[in-house]
């Protein structure tokens, strides 16, 4: 199946305005920049944008553990013919960074998120 073209920083567009209502409700900040230019990748609309609206919850939920001043900034850009997008969040962080590839690991209780990540698995 040919995949199509996707402009990268409309989907974000679109995730950031279905989250700034959110973000301003709890006093934090949620930006995007964006170039006037699209920048184009092959791919699925929905699946891109599920990926970044799961980003987007994640960071939501981690700065409301009392960051001062939480804010979210999202950017797109694209250069010699790569695409990069960047989620930067003044957060707690990730309390264990040598599990950020385990597959089903979460910091969630069981029945809070999306995504595969949502349920931990039984050890």
């Amino acid at each position: 199946m040919k995949r199509p073209l996707i402009d990268v920083g409309e989907v974000l567009r679109e995730v950031v305005e279905v989250r700034q209502h959110d973000f301003a409700a709890a006093g934090m900040s949620l930006t995007l920049e964006r170039p006037r230019t699209p920048i184009h990748v092959l791919g699925n609309e929905l699946e891109l944008h599920q990926v970044f609206l799961n980003i987007v919850n994640n960071a939501y939920d981690a700065l409301k553990e009392g960051t001062e001043a939480p804010r979210l900034a999202v950017s797109v850009s694209a250069a010699d013919g790569m695409s990069m997008v960047v989620f930067a969040d003044n957060g707690p962080g990730m309390k264990n960074t040598k599990q950020v590839f385990d597959h089903f690991y979460t910091t969630k209780p069981v029945g809070q998120g999306t995504g595969l990540a949502s349920a931990s698995p039984t050890r």
